[in-house]
């Protein structure tokens, strides 16, 4: 049900909100194409946004389908609700062995794992995505309407068009890896506004991935073994400004690239 979409939004807010653990990386520099350079600072506070829109609220919507456990949650540009879900798929023990590696027996979900959402009554206007994930988790919409979703089982990231048609894929199916073709457990992706994107990879190797608009690598930073997971991205185009929230089993810390 949307309850559950709203209270995965509603996790993350408090999740960014956490002490800061200490610190063990220091600034990182790039120089993005078109646009001034930027420097990761890990000593940012990510603060709430305040809105002088007094008809703002939150509510609890009833979806007209049974949805399985929210993943990935956006807004596409017509205004509608996308979730992306696990449909009856479970993370557990069984999921992964010691070495990272999805159990093939479970193959991928088949049935959908994307929904479109009409905001006002709840109903589900379409479905997408049978057969092609193993267990979803993040979601992205960019300025171009194209979506953007990881794939912590296949350890890839897929670029999907307004029909949700493939146009790129990165990482190797079903393999882990910390190299520079590999993801394990991919988490999230933002996009800049000039089309580099990032991906927050992840669970396992602790690091952040900084890829052209071809999907060529440029640059990293983190490493395989850290001590903390990079779950959430969140690039801010206002004023260029990307945020990565690390967690784990040691509250959250942000690293803020600003201009």
């Amino acid at each position: 049900m949307l309850a559950g979409l709203l209270l995965s939004l509603g996790l993350c807010a408090l999740t960014l909100a956490a002490p800061k653990p200490p610190q063990d990386d220091g600034p990182r520099m790039y120089d993005l194409p078109g646009e001034e350079e930027i420097q990761f600072a890990d000593d940012a506070v990510l603060q709430p946004e305040e809105t002088q829109d007094e008809q703002s609220e939150a509510y609890i919507l009833p979806v007209s389908k049974q949805l399985g456990e929210i993943a990935g949650l956006a807004i596409d540009g017509r205004g509608r609700l996308v979730a992306f879900h696990r449909a009856d798929r479970e993370w557990d023990e069984k999921s992964f062995d010691e070495k990272e590696k999805f159990n093939k027996k479970l193959g991928p979900i088949k049935n959908a794992t994307i929904a479109v959402i009409d905001p006002s009554n709840g109903k589900v206007l379409e479905e997408h995505g049978k057969d092609m994930f193993y267990l979803p988790h993040g979601l992205t919409i960019d300025e171009k309407g194209n979506y953007w979703v990881t794939d912590v089982g296949s350890h890839q990231v897929h670029k999907l068009d307004s029909s949700f048609k493939p146009l790129l894929t990165l990482g190797e199916k079903l393999v882990p890896g910390d190299d520079a073709h590999h993801f394990c457990k991919p988490t999230d992706v933002a996009v800049a506004k000039n089309g580099y994107f990032f991906v927050a990879d992840g669970y396992c190797n602790s690091r952040v991935m900084k890829f052209d608009p071809s999907g060529k690598l440029v640059d990293s930073f983190g490493a395989a073994g850290g001590a903390f997971c990079v779950c959430l991205l969140w690039y801010e185009k206002s004023d260029s400004t990307l945020t990565a929230s690390y967690g784990h089993n040691h509250g959250t810390r942000e690293l803020s690239c600003l201009e």
